[in-house]
């Protein structure tokens, strides 16, 4: 869509089934507003695909929420405390680790 500020008003009237029926076809696109849904629909432009996300088990993502909320506390400490380049080394390099850990899980799930 174009970055141009958009200046024109266009007004419609619709009677109350029209309106549902437009609205629920919006959010079957994934679109969050009528306009955006209806400039896009009728410019024949490109509807972006809808983010569509697994359903994970929640005890897992429990568990993924607290090991990222351990990294963040780790790192945190690291960044503000004063220790030796090669703790700090080993220290970030173990983080790294995690992450790809927690990335690998992410792309695994995702694939479902």
């Amino acid at each position: 869509m174009s970055d141009k500020k958009r200046t024109k008003s266009i007004k419609i009237r619709v009677n109350d089934s029209e309106f549902l029926a437009l609205n629920k076809l919006k959010d079957n696109a994934g679109f969050s507003m009528l306009a955006d849904y209806m400039r896009t629909v009728s410019l024949n432009l490109d509807i972006p695909s809808k983010n569509v996300y697994p359903t994970v088990d929640p005890a897992l993502h429990r568990l993924i929420s607290g090991i990222g909320n351990n990294v963040n506390q780790v790192a945190r400490k690291v960044n503000s405390s004063k220790l030796k380049a090669c703790d700090s080394i080993k220290i970030i390099c173990i983080l790294s680790s995690i992450d790809e850990n927690l990335k690998r899980i992410r792309v695994s799930w995702s694939a479902k």
